[in-house]
């Protein structure tokens, strides 16, 4: 009778993984990727990614624009107008009178022009240059400088965030999917020693209440695999979510030996230089001080509304009438200006005391970000730390449970032991095998978030944001 249970628990798992092999092969081809392929193809599909390139691109433009700010302004206006035949006759009544009036007089041969022409063109060109060292272009330049670099280093921090969203959604759904070979593994052997039961409960070797403990064991050893090819489904989703391709994608991670290499360096300095290396050098550190510098730009362009500034303008204009007489009449003009603030002082004062304030708010907000980056670096190598020993001793109270479990069931086999106590084993072991799974994975991450704090010490990203 054992041999035939036994008989027919193969053959079924022998169907159950050959309709699981078809499906499979019925179904579409994985895409193999390691974690460089992941990350290469995050970072060129990834849509939060590209609106943060779109963002750089703007401020780039900004800057240009403050340098153009310097150059001279210009514009060519050009008009034609036209009067009706009424109008054109009453405008001109009192040059005709004063023909005649001169005629009359006995004056010839003085020509008059008409005061009013049936069209008349004008045309204009009209240059504004400021005085370059005005304090609101040197500002403005100074902001646009600013915002550029804080964009660009906004950029390299997204991009690094995205990297370990990569890394650690891949290190997740391979830890998933451990995770269901873990769970897998506990239900096939709860219900093979549940077989093993029911087949002693029928010798009268154990009572039925031993053997009824099994039929619990199962039960809770399917429902973690259920619960873990959920999370394995969902891993793998929120992958292709980052990936930026659709959510049922099926995907086949590849790790190598080094994925931790860089990590395991960084470690390896120690909390105070790591520390010290990415307040000095990290994205996150060099984006903080360029808002710093946005905040003084912002209060030299509010004290330049204090002060005066001085503006040119030349104006060339010729116009062109219905009659021979005006056709090449031109005249220009030139013009210097000085602008000094007099009734809007008030406001332009209660403006630059808004800046400064803003900039003091900047400044302290800025050294509170910076410690907490520092606070953050201590806290991630901390971590890796603690996954560190945390996955050794997992590893070793997996070893010992699984030794614990092998001399159970010789005991059990002996009758020197109940059911009672095997199931308790089979449980811990089960549990035991998961907690190191994920204590290795969280291990990775933990790696991977210390890389992310640091960055890329030398970044080369093009205007685009695009690496070089």
């Amino acid at each position: 009778m054992f041999g035939e249970k036994m008989r027919a628990t193969l053959l079924t798992l022998l169907i159950t993984l050959s309709l699981i092999g078809t499906a499979l092969a019925d179904g579409p081809e994985p895409i193999r990727l390691d974690l460089d392929e992941l990350v290469t193809m995050g970072l060129k599909r990834n849509l939060d990614l590209r609106a943060a390139r779109a963002d750089l691109a703007a401020s780039t433009w900004a800057k240009r624009g403050s340098y153009i700010a310097f150059l001279p302004q210009g514009a060519i206006s050009s008009s034609v107008t036209r009067v009706d035949d009424k109008t054109l006759e009453q405008s001109n009544q009192a040059m005709t009178g004063m023909a005649r009036l001169f005629e009359n007089m006995g004056i010839s041969g003085i020509e008059m022009d008409p005061f009013l022409y049936r069209d008349t063109y004008r045309t204009s060109l009209t240059v504004d240059q400021e005085f370059p060292l005005n304090l609101h272009l040197l500002g403005g330049r100074r902001m646009a400088v600013a915002a550029e670099e804080a964009s660009r280093q906004g950029l390299a921090v997204d991009r690094d965030q995205l990297i370990l969203n990569l890394r650690s959604a891949a290190f997740r759904l391979l830890a998933a999917r451990e995770l269901v070979q873990v769970a897998e593994e506990g239900a096939i052997s709860a219900e093979n020693r549940l077989l093993l039961a029911r087949d002693r409960t029928e010798l009268g070797q154990i009572n039925r209440a031993e053997s009824l403990q099994w039929d619990v064991a199962l039960a809770d050893a399917r429902s973690r695999l259920i619960a873990a090819r959920n999370g394995a489904l969902l891993a793998e989703m929120a992958l292709n979510r980052l990936l930026g391709q659709d959510l049922r994608t099926p995907l086949e991670i590849v790790v190598g030996d080094d994925h931790t290499g860089r990590g395991r360096v960084l470690y390896e300095l120690g909390a105070e230089a790591l520390a010290a290396r990415v307040i000095g050098n990290s994205p996150g550190a060099r984006a903080l001080r360029a808002g710093k510098e946005i905040s003084a730009a912002g209060k030299s362009m509010a004290f330049s509304g204090l002060i005066p500034s001085l503006h040119f303008q030349f104006k060339y204009g010729w116009r062109e009438n219905d009659t021979l007489a005006l056709d090449d009449y031109e005249s220009w003009s030139a013009t210097a200006l000085v602008r000094i603030p007099l009734f809007d002082l008030g406001s332009g004062l209660a403006k630059y005391r808004q800046r400064a304030a803003e900039k003091r708010r900047s400044d302290l907000t800025t050294d509170s970000a910076l410690e907490d980056l520092r606070l953050g670096v201590f806290s991630a190598w901390h971590e890796v730390q603690l996954c560190e020993e945390s996955l050794r001793h997992h590893q070793y109270a997996e070893e010992q449970a699984q030794e614990s479990f092998d001399l159970m069931s010789d005991r059990r086999e002996l009758g020197h032991i109940t059911e009672f106590d095997l199931v308790d084993v089979q449980t811990a072991l089960t549990a035991a095998r998961a907690r190191t799974v994920s204590s290795r994975y969280n291990y990775y991450i933990a790696l991977a978030s210390l890389e992310c704090l640091l960055g890329d010490d030398k970044p080369n990203l093009d205007r685009r944001g695009v690496e070089r």
